[in-house]
C-alpha cells in the first residue's frame, strides 16, 4: 500500500512541477512595462467586461508595419500568436489574419482574469487593420 501511495505522489508531484515551466514567471514579471503593463493599467479605470484596447497597440505597433515586425514585438511582450485560417471572419478580404493573445488567469485567481487579445489584418505583407480587446472571462 506505502508503495501505490509514494507512486500515486510521484505522478501527481511530476504533473505539478511540469505545469511550471518558467513560462508563467516571465509573463508575471512583463506586467510592470511596456504593452501589457499600458493595457492592465485601463483595469483599475475601467470594469467593463470588454475594454478596446486599439489605441494602446496602436503605439507600440502601425499601420503599414510588416506582421513579422509586429509579431516580434508581441512575442517581446509576453503574447502568444497564431495564423488564423480561412474560416476567420473576414478573411476573405485579406490575405492573412493574425491573432495574438495575453492571458493572465490562473487557477490561483478563482480562474477569472483578463485576456488580451490583438488582430492583425494583412495584405500585400503590411498592416492594414489592428484591433485589440481586453477582456474579463473565466478559465
Amino acid at each position: 500500500m506505502k508503495k501505490y501511495i509514494s507512486i500515486v505522489i510521484l505522478i501527481l508531484s511530476s504533473l505539478f512541477s511540469g505545469g511550471c515551466d518558467g513560462q508563467g514567471v516571465d509573463k508575471v514579471l512583463q506586467h510592470n512595462e511596456g504593452l501589457i503593463k499600458d493595457i492592465l493599467s485601463l483595469r483599475e479605470e475601467r470594469t467593463d467586461i470588454k475594454i478596446d484596447v486599439t489605441s494602446i497597440v496602436k503605439k507600440y505597433i502601425n499601420l503599414g508595419d510588416e506582421p513579422n515586425e509586429a509579431l516580434e514585438v508581441l512575442r517581446r511582450n509576453g503574447f502568444d500568436s497564431k495564423l488564423l485560417d480561412h474560416r476567420a471572419p473576414g478573411s476573405d478580404e485579406y490575405d492573412k489574419i493574425f491573432l495574438a493573445t495575453y492571458d493572465t488567469r490562473s487557477w490561483s485567481d478563482f480562474v477569472f482574469g483578463d485576456v488580451i487579445e490583438i488582430i492583425l489584418k494583412v495584405n500585400d505583407n503590411s498592416i492594414k487593420k489592428i484591433s485589440g480587446s481586453l477582456i474579463y472571462k473565466h478559465l
